[in-house]
């Protein structure tokens, strides 16, 4: 049986209109408050009176003897789990964001989920915080190379999460030429050998592979291999912490919580000096 069984109608608008008070201003609410800006129909003593009782449920709880009620957790948690009036169309709008972002030629993982963040925190009020997928634990899916020019070639990674990783890489003598047609060609052999035998690797595992064996088996690119091996564990290693999304910031910090500047100082020093505290 919840506690909301408990409580007749009249006290669950109170608890209902004291937690909506004190969120919007975050100063304890008193009767006379409660009386003036929600218009109940009853006197400010017995609204006083059911203050008090809902502090006995361990609802509110008086920060100070002379001060109004101010939330508990468990009047939070009954607030959000029965007395909330959810937006049953957040569900849809959510949904049709993500599906008309997901259609962008230009969409990736990365995109998508930094769009989703924003949107999240902009729907919400509050700060939205998104941690992208580990890479080092994603398989390779994809491995293509492709000539920037006749110096430099761009090895472009896709995991199976979708996320991609790109390294510039220079184009060892054995492999120059001055026919782009007859490098693209070569690199799309070396693309699909390559693929075909790193696709399904950890990416962690690539850092560590014995490159030797695959030399032996495309001996005129050992030295290449060797470069691409080197430029590959370095791209990953760069990224073995997870990404972290933060979007709402500034939109948070205009509540009243962070009137003062303290607490703005606590915030801020979260979000940046200490993101490890904020990983799964």
């Amino acid at each position: 049986m919840s506690a909301r069984t408990h409580l007749s109608d009249r006290y669950q608008h109170i608890l209902k209109a004291t937690i909506q008070h004190y969120i919007a201003t975050a100063e304890p609410v008193g009767s006379k408050t409660l009386l003036e800006e929600y218009k109940f129909t009853v006197s400010s003593a017995t609204i006083r009176n059911a203050l008090g009782k809902l502090e006995k449920e361990g609802l509110l709880y008086q920060p100070h003897t002379s001060s109004g009620r101010i939330p508990s957790d468990w009047g939070y948690r009954l607030y959000v789990d029965e007395l909330m009036t959810p937006d049953d169309r957040i569900g849809e709008k959510i949904g049709y964001y993500l599906h008309q972002n997901a259609k962008s030629p230009a969409w990736s993982l990365e995109s998508l989920l930094q769009r989703a963040t924003q949107f999240l925190a902009g729907l919400s009020g509050y700060i939205a915080i998104v941690t992208l997928p580990h890479t080092l634990t994603n398989t390779l899916r994809h491995l293509q190379l492709i000539p920037v020019s006749n110096r430099q070639i761009m090895l472009i990674i896709v995991t199976d999460s979708l996320q991609t990783r790109s390294v510039m890489i220079e184009i060892p003598e054995s492999m120059a030429t001055d026919k782009e047609d007859g490098l693209a060609e070569e690199l799309q052999i070396l693309s699909n050998f390559l693929g075909e035998k790193l696709k399904g690797y950890c990416l962690a595992d690539l850092i560590n592979l014995d490159w030797q064996q695959i030399e032996r088996e495309f001996t005129r690119y050992t030295h290449f291999l060797q470069q691409l091996s080197q430029e590959i564990s370095a791209s990953l290693q760069s990224t073995a912490i997870p990404e972290i999304i933060v979007h709402g910031v500034a939109e948070v910090i205009r509540q009243p919580e962070f009137a003062q500047w303290q607490q703005v100082q606590m915030l801020l020093h979260l979000l940046e000096a200490e993101q490890d505290r904020l990983l799964p």
